[in-house]
Protein backbone atom coordinates (compact mmCIF):
# COMPACT_ATOMS: atom_id res chain seq x y z
CA UNK A 1 0.00 0.00 0.00
CA UNK A 2 2.78 2.21 0.78
CA UNK A 3 4.55 1.88 -2.61
CA UNK A 4 1.12 2.82 -4.45
CA UNK A 5 1.10 5.66 -1.92
CA UNK A 6 4.47 6.48 -3.40
CA UNK A 7 4.02 6.10 -7.27
CA UNK A 8 1.01 7.94 -6.95
CA UNK A 9 2.91 10.91 -5.55
CA UNK A 10 5.68 10.53 -7.30
CA UNK A 11 3.09 11.00 -10.48
CA UNK A 12 1.25 14.10 -8.75
CA UNK A 13 4.63 15.97 -8.75
CA UNK A 14 5.60 15.06 -12.51
CA UNK A 15 2.30 16.16 -13.34
CA UNK A 16 2.54 19.66 -11.54
CA UNK A 17 5.47 19.92 -12.90
CA UNK A 18 4.92 19.29 -16.43
CA UNK A 19 1.58 21.53 -15.83
CA UNK A 20 3.45 24.64 -14.73
CA UNK A 21 5.71 24.13 -18.04
CA UNK A 22 2.43 23.74 -20.21
CA UNK A 23 0.93 26.75 -18.36
CA UNK A 24 3.36 29.21 -18.61
CA UNK A 25 3.18 29.56 -22.88
CA UNK A 26 -0.36 30.68 -22.40
CA UNK A 27 -0.91 32.64 -18.91
CA UNK A 28 2.69 34.43 -19.26
CA UNK A 29 1.70 35.53 -23.23
CA UNK A 30 -1.55 36.82 -22.06
CA UNK A 31 -0.10 38.14 -19.34
CA UNK A 32 2.87 40.14 -21.11
CA UNK A 33 1.09 41.36 -23.95
CA UNK A 34 -2.02 42.76 -22.83
CA UNK A 35 -1.24 46.48 -22.90
CA UNK A 36 -4.18 46.87 -20.06
CA UNK A 37 -2.23 44.73 -17.21
CA UNK A 38 -0.02 46.96 -15.05
CA UNK A 39 2.82 43.63 -15.34
CA UNK A 40 4.57 45.82 -17.56
CA UNK A 41 4.51 49.22 -18.63
CA UNK A 42 2.08 50.74 -20.63
CA UNK A 43 4.72 52.21 -23.25
CA UNK A 44 6.87 49.06 -23.39
CA UNK A 45 7.43 47.77 -27.17
CA UNK A 46 6.27 44.57 -28.70
CA UNK A 47 9.80 43.57 -29.32
CA UNK A 48 10.71 44.35 -25.41
CA UNK A 49 7.28 42.17 -24.02
CA UNK A 50 8.10 39.18 -26.43
CA UNK A 51 11.89 39.41 -25.09
CA UNK A 52 10.40 38.77 -21.56
CA UNK A 53 8.56 36.24 -22.65
CA UNK A 54 11.84 34.59 -24.15
CA UNK A 55 13.17 34.81 -20.66
CA UNK A 56 10.78 34.00 -18.74
CA UNK A 57 10.35 30.64 -20.50
CA UNK A 58 14.44 30.26 -21.11
CA UNK A 59 14.97 30.60 -17.33
CA UNK A 60 13.54 27.56 -16.23
CA UNK A 61 15.47 24.96 -18.64
CA UNK A 62 18.26 26.97 -17.84
CA UNK A 63 18.35 27.03 -14.25
CA UNK A 64 17.62 23.79 -15.14
CA UNK A 65 20.72 22.52 -16.48
CA UNK A 66 23.17 24.46 -14.21
CA UNK A 67 21.60 22.41 -11.25
CA UNK A 68 20.99 19.09 -12.65
CA UNK A 69 24.75 18.07 -11.48
CA UNK A 70 24.89 20.34 -8.11
CA UNK A 71 21.17 18.36 -7.22
CA UNK A 72 22.66 14.94 -8.85
CA UNK A 73 25.97 15.38 -6.41
CA UNK A 74 23.92 16.19 -3.49
CA UNK A 75 21.97 13.12 -4.10
CA UNK A 76 24.89 10.89 -3.46
CA UNK A 77 25.81 12.49 -0.34
CA UNK A 78 22.66 13.33 1.33
CA UNK A 79 20.50 10.38 -0.27
CA UNK A 80 18.27 10.41 -2.92
CA UNK A 81 15.01 10.83 -0.69
CA UNK A 82 16.36 14.17 1.22
CA UNK A 83 17.14 16.27 -2.28
CA UNK A 84 14.20 14.99 -3.40
CA UNK A 85 12.01 16.68 -0.41
CA UNK A 86 14.09 19.76 -0.77
CA UNK A 87 13.30 19.66 -4.45
CA UNK A 88 9.89 19.59 -4.27
CA UNK A 89 9.83 21.98 -0.95
CA UNK A 90 11.36 24.66 -3.63
CA UNK A 91 9.29 23.82 -6.58
CA UNK A 92 6.06 24.44 -3.96
CA UNK A 93 7.56 27.64 -2.90
CA UNK A 94 8.66 29.00 -6.71
CA UNK A 95 4.82 27.62 -7.46
CA UNK A 96 3.56 29.62 -4.43
CA UNK A 97 5.38 33.13 -5.72
CA UNK A 98 4.21 32.47 -9.39
CA UNK A 99 0.48 32.92 -7.74
CA UNK A 100 1.58 35.89 -5.76
CA UNK A 101 3.58 37.33 -8.51
CA UNK A 102 0.59 37.02 -11.31
CA UNK A 103 -1.89 38.09 -7.99
CA UNK A 104 0.13 41.52 -7.24
CA UNK A 105 1.29 41.88 -11.18
CA UNK A 106 5.08 41.53 -10.55
CA UNK A 107 7.23 40.89 -13.22
CA UNK A 108 10.68 40.02 -10.26
CA UNK A 109 8.66 37.61 -8.97
CA UNK A 110 7.76 35.52 -11.92
CA UNK A 111 11.43 35.74 -12.67
CA UNK A 112 12.54 34.12 -9.89
CA UNK A 113 9.44 31.73 -9.53
CA UNK A 114 11.10 30.54 -13.00
CA UNK A 115 14.72 30.09 -11.40
CA UNK A 116 13.26 28.08 -8.42
CA UNK A 117 10.69 25.86 -10.24
CA UNK A 118 14.06 25.35 -12.63
CA UNK A 119 16.29 24.63 -9.10
CA UNK A 120 13.73 22.39 -8.25
CA UNK A 121 13.16 20.24 -11.52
Amino acid sequence: MLSKLNFFTILLIGFVDYLGIGLVYPVFAALLFDPSDPIMPIDASLTYRGAMLGILIGLTPLTQFFSSPILGMLSDFKGRKQVLIYGTTIGCLGYLLAVIGVWNHSLPLLLLYRVLVGIAE
